[in-house]
C-alpha cells in the first residue's frame, strides 16, 4: 500500500521540479503551482488507452469534475509577454 503513495509523491516532485526548476516562490505562486500539479496528475488515465480516437480514457478528473478535463497545453511565450515582477 505504501508503494502507491510513494509513487504519487515522486510524481508530484517531478511535476513541481519541471514547473519551478529550483525557484523559490511566494505562497500565492506555490498554491497556483500546486493546483496545476493536481490538474496534471488527475488527468492521467486510469483505464487502458486505445487507438480509437473517439474513445476517451477514464481519468480521475472525470469522476471529480463529472466531465472531461478541459486543460489546454501551455502556449509558447516570449520573455516580453511576462507581466510579473522578479521575485526575491
Amino acid at each position: 500500500m505504501g508503494d502507491t503513495w510513494e509513487r504519487m509523491v515522486r510524481s508530484v516532485k517531478r511535476v513541481l521540479y519541471s514547473l519551478l526548476k529550483e525557484q523559490s516562490v511566494c505562497d500565492e505562486t506555490l498554491l497556483t503551482v500546486m493546483s496545476e500539479v493536481e490538474a496534471i496528475l488527475n488527468s492521467r488515465p486510469i483505464t487502458t488507452v486505445t487507438m480509437d480516437s473517439s474513445d476517451e480514457p477514464l481519468s480521475p478528473n472525470h469522476l471529480l469534475l463529472l466531465r472531461p478535463n478541459d486543460n489546454l497545453p501551455p502556449g509558447i511565450f516570449v520573455k516580453e509577454d511576462g507581466f510579473g515582477k522578479r521575485q526575491a
